[in-house]
């Protein structure tokens, strides 16, 4: 042990929701701001560094009923992301993008609905991604951007007096995707670097991702105090490199299914076990 290495986090943030009725649906305005602060300190060598975040972001939506078994939404977001402070690195420019959300639902009998949504966000790198070491393990990437996602889905519903299924399609087509490399003996040659990065690691943009799969998921409510409920997800996911070759995503599980009973006693207590697996 040669060195002491203390941490201090300040977050804190605020969230506005206004809701309006009209005639002919509900306008939906709502704006979320975070702050995040990470300050380090080294006792060996006396030296302090401060990372700073800033998030904000305002978005629109209406709601509307255009017929007594037809649902629809629409909405519209913009956000940003600033640093401040980043530590010994340079500093950068703030991150601005824009998404859209929409919706469609549609009750086809009492027991049936059918309904569609896509939509386009973003997702910033965190102060974690871009600038942290994990003690050595990770070269920082303070280059990295933004991630855009086009997000469509499908689904229908059908419901019993004590039992709801669903099952949903869903397709995912991502740009700029946050992945890792590592640094081998092979790609230390080729780029030039130091000797010192071999089997470290680094966060990098790859050129995109696909993922699309299938969901279902079961609820089984046979008396007001029982309930089961399950979900299983099968998904396909992908990356592409800038060679253009395809490659598995880190930590994308191709399956993924979760299952949860839950008894309620009469004199206040519950009674849950849950099951997850991931493949």
């Amino acid at each position: 042990l040669n060195q002491v290495q203390t941490g201090r986090d300040l977050t804190g943030g605020a969230r506005l929701i206004g809701t309006q009725k009209l005639p002919t649906g509900t306008l939906t305005l709502s704006l979320n701001g975070l702050t995040s602060q990470h300050k380090k300190s080294t006792k060996a060598t006396d030296s302090v560094t401060v990372f700073q975040q800033h998030l904000f972001s305002a978005g629109l939506e209406y709601e509307t009923q255009m017929h007594p078994r037809v649902d629809l939404s629409a909405g519209v977001n913009l956000d940003g992301a600033d640093y401040p402070q980043t530590g010994p690195f340079p500093e950068r420019d703030p991150f601005y993008a824009w998404g859209v959300t929409s919706g469609l639902r549609v009750n086809v009998t009492d027991g049936w609905a059918v309904r569609a949504a896509g939509g386009r966000k973003s997702r910033f790198p965190t102060m974690r991604e871009l600038f942290g070491a994990a003690i050595g393990k990770f070269i920082p990437n303070p280059n990295l951007k933004p991630v855009t996602a086009w997000i469509g889905e499908a689904g229908v519903q059908r419901r019993w007096s004590s039992v709801v299924v669903d099952a949903t399609a869903f397709l995912n087509r991502v740009y700029d995707t946050i992945d890792k490399r590592s640094f081998t003996q092979e790609i230390i040659d080729d780029e030039n670097l130091p000797s010192s990065y071999l089997g470290k690691e680094q966060r990098i943009n790859l050129e995109g991702a696909r993922v699309y799969g299938f969901e279902t998921s079961v609820r089984w409510t046979p008396t007001e105090a029982f309930e089961v409920d399950g979900n299983v997800t099968w998904s396909r996911p992908r990356g592409f490199t800038e060679d253009g070759d395809v490659q598995r995503l880190d930590e994308k599980p191709a399956w993924l299914g979760t299952g949860s009973a839950t008894y309620d006693l009469s004199f206040g207590l519950s009674l849950t076990g849950q099951a997850r697996y991931v493949g």
